[in-house]
């Protein structure tokens, strides 16, 4: 009997013990549990940077397990809760004085706000700090308790200022055109009196306007008026750096930042007597200053160049530039001999361009060509009923000589396309020059026309709306041409025809940057129609019949050329030169007529010449044993005796002893657990699942595995 007794009560404790375990482990898994849920809400605060009161006393007041399984509610609940309700007070208070200060803050540039932070873990309250309150971080109070209230303060951070109000960017002033503008030197009364004006107006687009009107018969030319200045003139001469503006040109033009009560203009005025004297009043005195004044109508000062304004690569423009120098008045561009070229497909092509330039005062002269009554222009009324000789004594006619002078191993074209611009002369013959000898040549138009050779041929090309002459010549071979430019005529006083090729100033499109009056008084240009041009004026044309319609130099030549390397050079040279011819009638006795050279005047000298290809292009295989070699030592022994030892060493010896050793099928259960919690812990971090949630995995397997382990051993008991 009192060995069933032991027994039973044996039983019973055994029992009990086993009972008491169970509840043991079960505690220290929900424990476990308790502690994982804790850590990720700390481990997402950490690593999202957000800072937010955590409550919930759910888990921060979570009673504590003991060992013989009670479950003890914390005496701090009671705490929490009053905590809860004052950290919602101080929340609400701090968002309605950031909502405060937000409004206050309106018409400031930074309004920071700070709010109280309480910090709990593990059922601890922590200690208070003052932060600076981020958006993120209200968001996360506003939702850590739903009593709290939802307004909540977006402040900025001290450590940001806030975004002020910034005012619009300062506009650029307009530019004020409603006043007045002195106009300054005006002769008037028949060049008897010089007087000042007020130009009044409105706008920018308003036009300067014309002077005072200064009428006579012959009185009128005396003093001729050329235009506005921003400066006054010195001896009868638009002033150095001065700038000259036409009556068509526009307030804004002359005054591009507006005009204000200082703003002036001064008349600049061609003189035939001295230039501020006004005109003697009888008529003998007159006629003797008209008289005397007749040699201002020269032309002087006169300067031409050849390729002045085309860039050293664009002379050549079949092959690569070498070297440019200039030395003086000589320039020499050498270019990169290329033996593919040839002379049909791939020319030698020449770029050619002249320019005459005049002195401003006197160019100015030229266009406005002051009119005399019954005689009609002073500078052309010689030109109607005139023949036009090409005779070098002929001085019956106004008219200016350009001359092209090519090397004589130059090659030029049978048929020859050029382009004239000037808004004064315009061409009226093509001559071919032979020393002393000079033949017209036949001229063509732009569609190949043919024309003939006489002073009319030209007519037909000549526009009273653009200064731009395009023409052809038949060259007969000559070297040396000439294109003979006259005035265009305005009318039935200057011309057989009648015609009035004169352009007036408000058809004038003035050039970038400059005004009417400037863009009149430019130089002319004569230039060779290069290959480009010969393709958009004849699309129908192959290329080889285009490149033999331009100047070139022979693919024979250039090679000869470069063998001196730069040493033998083609040369182009240039002149211009002429006569005026001025006729203002008789007054009384007095012939007012005067013939005026025009000296000749040389241009600047291009040299043209090639040197020979750079031979180093030519070995340019031998780098590539350099190459093969490099890679191959480099790669192949580098990565074989690094590998290969450091893999087989650590590999084998480790999975050997750890299975072995173990003959009881209870550790090996064990260990065979382990590493599938292990591995399994690891998948679930390759599918994206957080580390926390495996650790809850592991505390909720302990709790699985505690509860088998306590089974095996009732049967066992058992």
């Amino acid at each position: 009997m009192k060995e069933m007794k032991r027994k039973v009560n044996g039983d019973k404790t055994s029992r009990h013990s086993i009972k008491k375990h169970q509840l043991g482990v079960v505690g220290v898994a929900v424990t476990a549990m308790v502690f994982f849920a804790n850590s990720e809400v700390n481990i997402h605060a950490l690593e999202t940077g957000e800072t937010a009161t955590v409550i919930a006393s759910e888990t921060n007041n979570t009673a504590n397990i003991s060992n013989n399984g009670t479950r003890l509610v914390s005496s701090d609940r009671g705490s929490a809760e009053s905590t809860r309700a004052s950290q919602t007070s101080n929340i609400n208070n701090t968002n309605s004085a950031s909502n405060s200060s937000n409004k206050v803050a309106e018409g400031s540039s930074e309004s920071p706000a700070t709010s109280t932070e309480t910090k709990e873990a593990d059922g601890l309250a922590g200690s208070s700090e003052t932060t600076t309150a981020s958006s993120q971080a209200n968001d996360s109070l506003e939702s850590a308790s739903p009593t709290r209230s939802r307004r909540v303060a977006r402040s900025t951070p001290a450590s940001i200022p806030a975004s002020t109000p910034t005012s619009a960017p300062a506009s650029t002033p307009t530019a004020n055109y409603n006043g007045s503008v002195s106009l300054i030197g005006q002769w008037t009364n028949e060049s008897r009196v010089k007087n000042d004006t007020v130009g009044n107006y409105t706008t920018g687009t308003d036009k300067l306007g014309s002077p005072l009107t200064n009428p006579g018969l012959f009185r009128g030319i005396a003093k001729t008026f050329l235009g506005w200045s921003d400066k006054p003139p010195v001896d009868g001469k638009i002033a150095e750096g001065a700038r000259l503006f036409s009556p068509e040109d526009t307030v804004a033009t002359a005054f591009p930042n507006g005009i204000g009560g200082d703003s002036k203009l001064y008349g600049v005025y061609s003189s035939l007597n001295d230039q501020d004297t006004p005109l003697p009043d009888s008529t003998f005195g007159m006629g003797l200053s008209l008289l005397n004044g007749m040699n201002k109508f020269a032309i002087e000062d006169n300067k031409v160049k050849i390729d002045a304004g085309v860039k050293a690569d664009d002379v050549l423009p079949n092959t690569n530039l070498k070297e440019e120098t200039i030395t003086g008045d000589t320039r020499k561009i050498l270019d990169v001999y290329k033996p593919e070229n040839n002379d049909t497909t791939k020319v030698n092509e020449v770029v050619l361009t002249s320019e005459f330039e005049m002195d401003k005062t006197t160019a100015m002269l030229v266009y406005r060509n002051p009119h005399v009554g019954y005689v009609g222009p002073v500078l052309s009324n010689t030109y109607k009923g005139n023949n036009f000789s090409i005779d070098k004594s002929d001085k019956t006619y106004t008219y200016v000589d350009l001359n092209v002078n090519l090397d004589k191993d130059m090659v030029v074209p049978d048929k020859f396309f050029a382009e004239f611009n000037g808004y004064s002369w315009r061409p009226v013959y093509a001559l071919g020059v032979n020393g002393e000898n000079k033949e017209a040549l036949n001229v063509f138009s732009p569609s190949d026309l043919a024309l003939g050779n006489t002073k009319d041929s030209f007519n037909s090309l000549i526009s009273n709306k653009d200064p731009k002459v395009t023409f052809g010549i038949e060259t007969k071979g000559y070297k040396n041409i000439t294109i003979r430019m006259i005035l265009r005529s305005s009318g039935t006083q200057d011309s057989d025809s009648g015609a009035n090729e004169r352009i007036a100033e408000r058809d004038v499109v003035a050039d970038e940057g400059k005004s009417i009056a400037e863009t009149i008084v430019r130089n002319m240009t004569l230039r060779s129609l290069t290959s480009a041009d010969l393709k958009k004026l004849f699309p129908t044309k192959s290329d080889e019949e285009i490149n033999k319609m331009v100047i070139r130099i022979a693919q024979d030549k250039a090679k000869e050329l470069a063998e001196t390397n730069g040493q033998t050079v083609l040369t182009v040279k240039g002149s211009v030169e002429g006569n005026v011819r001025a006729n203002a009638g008789r007054i009384s006795f007095l012939t007012l007529s005067s013939a005026l050279p025009i000296k000749k005047v040389e241009s600047n000298v291009l040299e043209l010449g090639y040197v020979k290809p750079d031979p180093q292009p030519n070995p340019q295989p031998n780098p590539q044993p350099d190459v093969k070699p490099n890679p191959q030592p480099d790669v192949k022994p580098d990565p074989q005796p690094d590998v290969k030892p450091d893999l087989q060493p650590d590999v084998k010896p480790d999975p050997q002893p750890d299975l072995k050793p173990d003959p009881q099928p209870q550790p090996r259960t064990q260990v065979e657990k382990k590493k599938v919690d292990y591995d399994y812990s690891k998948r679930l971090a390759k599918t994206g699942t957080s580390k926390n949630d495996s650790l809850l995995a592991i505390g909720g397997l302990s709790i699985l595995g505690g509860i088998g382990l306590l089974s095996k051993r009732r049967k066992e008991q058992d």
